[in-house]
């Protein structure tokens, strides 16, 4: 399963996962005909961390390797890269998150397991949140406190 954040990869809402079906054909990409569980924007709710809060500091345990948090709103990185921000994850059937390339015909460039964690970062410029997924999959949300001036835990 490809789990797609900001209308990457041609999905058609902010958050898509796709069933990429069998991982000997998966092509990494969102295709027609594909099962897709579309998620749609939230009103009043950015990609990043706002200016005014967060600005950019990674959340806890972010195992994120990309510090563009601010601008794309993801410190999930390309398996190509470390160093290319990108805005989607891959679950293989074990269940353990792996980033990857997209090559429009092949998942040619998988990461190893517990090489997928990041985190997604969004603001409703009141509040800023991180959702951080660690390298085997758990998921923990952390809201931004304007009072002390950091994550809480």
């Amino acid at each position: 399963h490809l789990v797609v954040f900001q209308n990457a990869l041609s999905a058609s809402a902010p958050i898509v996962a796709v069933d990429d079906g069998d991982p000997s054909t998966a092509n990494c990409t969102i295709d027609s005909g594909e099962t897709r569980h579309a998620w749609e924007a939230v009103p009043d709710v950015s990609w990043g961390t706002s200016t005014a809060m967060a600005n950019g500091a990674a959340a806890p345990d972010d195992p994120g390797g990309s510090p563009s948090t601010v601008s794309t709103g993801s410190s999930f990185t390309n398996a190509a890269s470390t160093a290319a921000a990108a805005t989607w994850v891959l679950f293989q059937p074990d269940g353990i998150p792996r980033l990857f390339t997209p090559s429009g015909s092949a998942c040619t460039n998988i990461g190893l397991p517990a090489q997928g964690g990041g985190a997604i970062y969004v603001t409703n410029t009141e509040r800023d949140y991180a959702i951080v997924m660690s390298h085997l999959g758990t998921v923990r949300v952390h809201p931004w406190n304007p009072t002390t001036g950091a994550w809480m835990q």
